[in-house]
Order: structure tokens, then C-alpha cells, then sequence
């Protein structure tokens, strides 16, 4: 993207109507460059949104009802077509493992509602999100094979082979290697790697200032830490962490393992939020969401029984999804409503200033994040 197609972007994503952006959006040469749009009240978007079954969500990771398509192949309106993707938690795997052995499980009427909704509407079901949990958190190849197998019984309806039998299937054997194949690339993708560390970095901070009573301004702490330290600004998680400071009832479950009394302790606390907020990224990071050939959008979906991961979806959804010759790069709502947290207004400019944003860009490089992460372990040795 260069710089006069950045500009149109921005304009797009700060100008008010659909015609206004359909305008902008044709004044220039775009060529290469589609933006899906998540806030536009003339789509015609219905029945995309997210489903509730008792304790269980299907989240979107944008409002899907206000979808609306800016592609310069396509000068003219054109019938959209859409398909829909689902990841599943490791918690809904876990609770399908027992379903299919019979076992009791938790509100179990709406887990079966679920079960059967995902299928009369036709989504695509994947699983790799939990593979990647599972493998980052070191489990054996065993034990994500016995959560695969769950998956796989649903995914090819066949619900009653018997485990024994399964594990010695050819297409069962060739479905597990390609999830680990593909489990342990993001694993060891370095991007992706660094921005979970990046994220437990934020959260350690986060929690030491907010159990530091002397701290004043508490966000603008952290934000300065951020922009100072990591040389760079997370901004769905700091705004989640904004209202984290302001004890936000509609978050209060995301945070909720966050507390010097946790009985599994702090670290394991700051693990497993640090997964809780990093479904979403990557979700992103492996959904297509437009195939420009066909024009077809993919919308991606995360099914979950943790109500944490649930507020943090509906919380941080997607403003916009710009589509820059294939590479994806979200906007978020979040981003805008941040600039109500900040005090300080140096650091509101050094956050939302161009040349400061082009210099972090720079400098995040260069930043020693397992160095940091080892400073913040020790602080919270001392709490």
C-alpha cells in the first residue's frame, strides 16, 4: 500500500455515510486493495451475528450485520457470497470428548443445541486455535490427539467410532499431522510468538499497577510502559485493560484469574489470560476473510463456554478488515475509544502520531521482550 492509498484508507475509516466511503474509496487507485467494512447500518447483513446456547457462545469478531464490501473488480453491486467459519475452544472439545462417551457435562440440553445449530447452518468447523494452545503450553502429542479425536467425530459425523478404531484410521492419522504441521508453525512464527509475550508483558504490568495503591493514573502508567518499554501499543488489549483499571463489570470476567489470591498462582493466572486474549489474533491470523476470485467472504467465529473470552470478542470486535494484495490488516473499534482513557495528552500524541507510529514500527525490532519478561517475573516474585 503506498502512501496516497493509505490516506484514502484513513479517510474511509473516518468518514461518516456508506456513499461518503464508497466515494473516497473510487476517487483514487486502489487497485490491490479490498476493505471490508463492519459498521455500515445500509448493509443488508441479517442473521450473522452471535448465538448464545445457555453457557454457551458463538462469537463474531465483528458486527457481521453491518458488512459491506469496498472492491475495485467489482464497480458494480454485486451478490456477496459468504461462508462461515468456527473455531472451536479447547473447552467446547473438551466437553464434546464427554458428550460422545456418555459422560454428564454442564448444561448439557444447550451444548447440544450448539452442537446441532453449528451444523443446520452450514459452518466450516476448525480447531486449530486450540491445537496451538495446547502445543504452546507443551502437552504431549497423545493427549492433543486424544482432543483432536472429539473434533474429528463431529467434524465427519461418524460420533460413534470407537476411539481404538479411530486412532488407527488413515484419514484420522493424516488430520492429526496436519494440525500438528500446521500447530507448530505458528508456534514457532516469531511474529506471532512475540506478540504473546508482548501481551504478558502488558498484562504483568497491568497487574502490578493495579494492585499498587500509590499509582495514580494508572493507564497512563501503563501506556507510557508500553510506548517507552515495548515500543509499541496493543490497542484492544490496552483498551480491555482501560477499563480493567476501572473495575468494568463487562470485563470483569476476562481479568477475573488476575488476583495475588488465585490458587493456582499468579503466573499460571497471567498464562492462561494471555491465551484468553490471544484466540483473537490468531483467528485473524489464518482466516482469509475474501477470496477476490469468487468473491466470497469468509467470516470467522470462535465457539467458547468461557464467558472471559466471550466479553473480551464482543469488547474488541473489528471496525474494518483492509485487504492490501492479500496481506489483512485490522482496524479496530477499540482503537478509537481509547483516546477517552488518557490523561496525559504527550502520550495521546506520541500513540496516535504518525511519525511516532512509523518509529515504533522501527524500534519494536530491536526490544529484548524475554528480557523484559524476566524483569516483570521477579517484580511479581516480591507481590
Amino acid at each position: 500500500m503506498n502512501d496516497k492509498q493509505a490516506r484514502i484508507v484513513t479517510e474511509i475509516l473516518e468518514a461518516d455515510s456508506t456513499l461518503e466511503k464508497i466515494l473516497i474509496y473510487k476517487s483514487g487507485d486502489m487497485d490491490g486493495i479490498q476493505i471490508l467494512l463492519f459498521d455500515e447500518e445500509k448493509s443488508n447483513m441479517k442473521g450473522f451475528g452471535e448465538k448464545k446456547f445457555g453457557l454457551y457462545y458463538v462469537s463474531p469478531l465483528a458486527d457481521y450485520n453491518k458488512l459491506w464490501v469496498l472492491d475495485n473488480n467489482c464497480t458494480d453491486a454485486f451478490e456477496l457470497k459468504v461462508s462461515k467459519l468456527v473455531n472451536f475452544d479447547i473447552n467446547i472439545i473438551e466437553r464434546l470428548d464427554k458428550y460422545y462417551k456418555g459422560k454428564t457435562i454442564e448444561d448439557g440440553e444447550n451444548f447440544e443445541e450448539l452442537l446441532l445449530y453449528i451444523k443446520a447452518e452450514g459452518y466450516d468447523v476448525d480447531v486449530l486455535t486450540a491445537v496451538i494452545e495446547r502445543l504452546g503450553k507443551q502437552y504431549d502429542y497423545e493427549s492433543v490427539k486424544r482432543t483432536l479425536g472429539a473434533f474429528y467425530k463431529y467434524m465427519t459425523n461418524n460420533c460413534k467410532i470407537e476411539d481404538e478404531i479411530l486412532y488407527k484410521d488413515k484419514g484420522f492419522d493424516e488430520f492429526c499431522k496436519k494440525c500438528f504441521a500446521v500447530g507448530n508453525l505458528y508456534n514457532n512464527h516469531m511474529v506471532l510468538q512475540r506478540q504473546y509475550d508482548f501481551i504478558w508483558c502488558i498484562l504483568a504490568k497491568a497487574f502490578l499497577i493495579k494492585i499498587d495503591r500509590s499509582c495514580k493514573n494508572k493507564f497512563d502508567i501503563l501506556l507510557e510502559f508500553c510506548l517507552n518499554d515495548l515500543k509499541c501499543a496493543m490497542h484492544q488489549e490496552l483498551y480491555l485493560l482501560a477499563l480493567y483499571f476501572k473495575n468494568d463489570p463487562s470485563i470483569g470476567r476476562v481479568f477475573a484469574k488476575l488476583s495475588k489470591d488465585y490458587n493456582k498462582g499468579i503466573e499460571y493466572a497471567l498464562e492462561n489470560t494471555t491465551w484468553d486474549l490471544f484466540h483473537s489474533r490468531m483467528t485473524f491470523e489464518h482466516t482469509r476473510f475474501y477470496d477476490t476470485v469468487e468473491n466470497r467472504v469468509i467470516l470467522p467465529y470462535f465457539a467458547t463456554n468461557d464467558k472471559g473470552v466471550y466479553q473480551y470478542l464482543s469488547k474488541c470486535l473489528f471496525k474494518a478488515v483492509i485487504i492490501d494484495h492479500g496481506k489483512m490488516i485490522p482496524a479496530y473499534r477499540s482503537s478509537i475509544e481509547l483516546s477517552s482513557y488518557i490523561m496525559n495528552e504527550s502520550l495521546q500524541f506520541q500513540l496516535y502520531d504518525e511519525e511516532h507510529i512509523v518509529k515504533r514500527k522501527v524500534d519494536v525490532t530491536q526490544v529484548n521482550i524475554n528480557l523484559i519478561k524476566s524483569k516483570l517475573l521477579q517484580e511479581l516474585k516480591t507481590i
